[in-house]
């Protein structure tokens, strides 16, 4: 054991000791071959409790028992208070003076030693003096640093940082266990599947990763045996010799086969199932015998005969006698020479061409008979003749009437046209020729004009022509019931139009169905227009235009009519103003006026049909998808007498079946009440909401007041101001 004495020995006299110190002269001690002991009289000067041992806490810098009084006289502060480590001579009896650093040197070398791996570099230490070093994490332990000669010696006794290893320890101390591994070494888990004829197996870690799956059992190739081999959820699906050449075990073209499975076992089935029988040398019938019983009938240059067939081929063709000569690429009358002569011979015949091209004449060639026109097509002429045999009489190739440019410079240049085999004077202003000049002295090139197309039936229609890069495309109108004209084109005057009395001034709608409603993605498009949805409806009659002021006026010089509220401008007058719009008109009104005409109200769907036209068009407003303000009476604010035009006007808005101000001038009753939910995306058959859903009746077309998207013929009105409403009647086709 260290005496006092042997403190001396060291030039030290102190009852107060670092740790360091401690373990120092426990080092010395122990090379000396003695032991050590820290009496009572000797106390630990710390910075914190890891300076302390056996539980004592620091205290006043010193290591004490918890709650222990230490005096104060113990150790010597220097000037500025701290505390030197050194204590006086005269300290009392039974103490020793020990000389050591100060606390914070000591804790600055105890860092160093740490933090740089037991080696405290340069840091000065008192002699003997002991430190901990290294870290305490994970695997790791602290050792100790010395100091020797004023330095930290080497940090021994702990045990520092290895490679990471996948065993549930942090190796490398860095705060992290098994990183990069997959798994600990030596668990196992389940691998493989159970499903068909599989078994599960396991799986070990070695290394970090999980090794082959051993022990169960393995998907194979699919066999036919009703078994799922390869484990997939299904029964013999794609088994191994499926699809091998093999014999069906039947005869001719039936023989050959392929294997398949079926209920758990390989067949051979026929490729081929067997046919009737004809003339190729094979079992087609698969009865065992080849090209049995065929026989056909013939003609060589004697006559009509018959052949068979042998080993796939056709016997000569025997014939009993000559027969004359025909148009078949044969000597038939047996002369020597081919077709020299046939009955058609010179006979005119019709080409079943157009045009010139019609007229022809039989001629033989190569065996075959045919028609010839004696006359071939040539360009179209104004000459009342269809020249190029395309069914059209003087029209050119878009089908439009021939035109041509005439006159020089604006304002006297024009275009005339061929009309009934002849050329028109040239003053037809109405005509623009699109070709990217102003034909027609308007001051627009190639704006909108009039057409005229040729007619299937003969004679000629008039359009609507746009121009579409340099292009002209001409849209006829409806065919207008009653008026001796083939409107549309199509080479029947008045085509299904039915003759019937009280039609006058009414639009013929042929039945069928049409696409009603609008598309989410459409302009101005609003929820109770969708979904757009395919509407059947039996064919009717609409009036071509609004009953007018002096139509209603009659009806209530008749009796059968209500006066119009006077408050209302203009409804009650005369003059110009008759052959306007009315308006200020209720819904039992105009259902009054329509049945004093023998005639009704239109359904919503009969309204949106004669506006729309029949086909699936992207069709906005009634003359198509263009937003063109000046072909419709929309959004005025001068009042009801200023704004309404008359009924006739406005042709350049007129809908596909020429219904005109289906968009704006006086918005218009159906018979329907309006509902904002009625539409379905089913096939309907002409649909008519009868029940009231407390909106009232509907209203279509939009007004005069009204933003020119409220004139689109998809457009719904629950509501509308009185000023603003008017009639259109309609009628059921016989």
């Amino acid at each position: 054991m260290i005496s006092r004495d042997m403190l001396n020995v060291f030039g030290l006299r102190c009852p107060v000791l670092s740790l360091a110190m401690v373990l120092g002269l426990a080092l010395v001690c122990l090379a000396a071959g003695c032991s050590f002991d820290v009496g009572q009289n000797v106390r630990l000067v710390c910075a914190s409790e890891r300076d302390c041992l056996d539980g004592k806490v620091c205290t006043g810098g010193v290591c004490a028992d918890p709650g222990a009084n230490l005096p104060d006289a113990d150790l010597d502060l220097d000037a500025s208070g701290d505390r030197d480590g050194v204590l006086p001579p005269d300290s009392g009896p039974g103490n020793v003076d020990v000389v050591q650093p100060p606390i914070d040197v000591q804790h600055d070398a105890r860092h160093d030693a740490r933090h740089d791996g037991g080696d405290a570099g340069n840091a000065i230490c008192a002699e003997g003096f002991v430190v901990s070093c290294g870290i305490s994490e994970g695997a790791c332990v602290q050792g100790a640093s010395v100091c020797v000669d004023g330095q930290w010696g080497p940090c021994e006794g702990g045990t520092g940082p290895s490679p990471e290893l996948c065993d549930g320890i942090d190796n490398n101390c860095d705060g992290t266990i098994d990183e990069g591994c997959e798994c600990t070494d030596l668990d196992t888990r389940g691998c493989g599947s159970n499903e068909g004829r599989c078994e599960r197996g396991t799986q070990a870690c070695v290394g970090g990763r999980w090794g082959v799956c051993s022990g169960g059992v393995s998907a194979r190739a699919e066999r036919c045996n009703g078994l799922d081999d390869d484990c997939d959820g299904v029964v013999d699906n794609a088994p191994t010799g499926v699809g091998a050449a093999c014999a069906s075990g039947l005869q001719g073209i039936c023989a050959p086969g392929l294997t398949a499975c079926e209920a758990g076992e390989l067949y051979c089935r026929a490729t081929q199932a067997p046919r009737a029988e004809s003339c190729n040398g094979l079992d087609d019938n698969c009865n065992g015998q080849l090209d049995e019983g065929l026989q056909r009938a013939c003609t060589n240059n004697c006559g009509a005969g018959t052949q068979s067939c042998a080993a796939g081929q056709w016997s000569e063709c025997i014939v009993a006698q000559a027969n004359p000569e025909i148009c078949d690429g044969l000597d038939n009358n047996c002369n020597g020479e081919i077709d020299e002569d046939f009955p058609e011979k010179g006979q005119s015949c019709d080409t079943g061409l157009l045009g010139v091209c019609a007229a022809g004449e039989f001629k033989c060639a190569a065996g075959s008979l045919s028609c010839e026109p004696k006359v071939s097509p040539s360009a179209e002429i104004c000459d009342g003749l269809d020249n190029n045999c395309d069914g059209k009489v003087d029209a050119r190739i878009d089908g439009l009437v021939l035109t041509e440019s005439c006159g020089q410079a604006c304002p006297a240049a024009a275009v005339r046209l061929c009309l009934n085999g002849a050329w028109s004077a040239c003053d037809v202003r109405s005509v623009e020729l699109c070709n990217g000049v102003d034909t027609n002295c308007d001051s627009v090139i190639d704006n909108q004009s009039a057409c005229y197309r040729v007619c299937d039936g003969g004679g000629h229609a008039v359009g609507t022509q746009r121009c579409v890069g340099g292009v002209a495309q001409c849209t006829m109108p409806a065919e207008i019931c009653g008026d001796g004209i083939d409107n549309n084109c199509d080479g029947v005057i008045d085509g299904g139009c039915p003759i019937a009395n009280g039609l006058a001034g009414m639009v013929y709608i042929p039945g069928g169905s049409f696409i009603m409603g609008s598309l989410q993605s459409s302009s101005y498009s609003e929820p109770d227009e969708r979904p757009r949805h395919t509407v059947e409806l039996n064919p009717y009659y609409i009036d071509r235009t609004e009953v007018t002021r002096g139509n209603y006026i009659n009806c209530v010089l008749a009796g059968q009519c209500e006066r119009l509220d006077l408050s209302c401008p203009y409804q009650n007058a005369f003059g110009s103003d008759v052959d306007k719009a009315v308006g200020c008109v209720s819904f039992s009104q105009a259902q009054a006026y329509c049945q004093w005409r023998n005639k009704r109200l239109p359904t919503e769907a009969e309204w949106e049909k004669a506006a729309r036209g029949p086909y699936d068009r992207t069709v906005l407003w009634p003359w198509g998808d263009s937003e063109d303000a000046s072909r419709a009476v929309m959004s005025c604010s001068n009042g009801l007498g200023n704004c309404v035009a008359q009924v006739n006007s406005y042709a350049q808005g007129a809908s596909y079946y020429g219904v005109l101000h289906m968009a704006g001038n006086v918005a218009e009753y159906v018979s329907d009440y309006y509902d904002p939910n009625f539409y379905t995306d089913s096939y309907t058959v002409n649909p008519h909401q009868t029940t009231s859903k407390g909106y009232g009746r509907t209203r279509r077309g939009g007004s005069f007041k009204q933003h020119l998207r409220y004139g689109r013929v998809a457009n719904r009105a629950g509501s509308l101001g009185l000023d603003e409403m008017g009639i259109r009647c309609a009628k059921s086709a016989p």
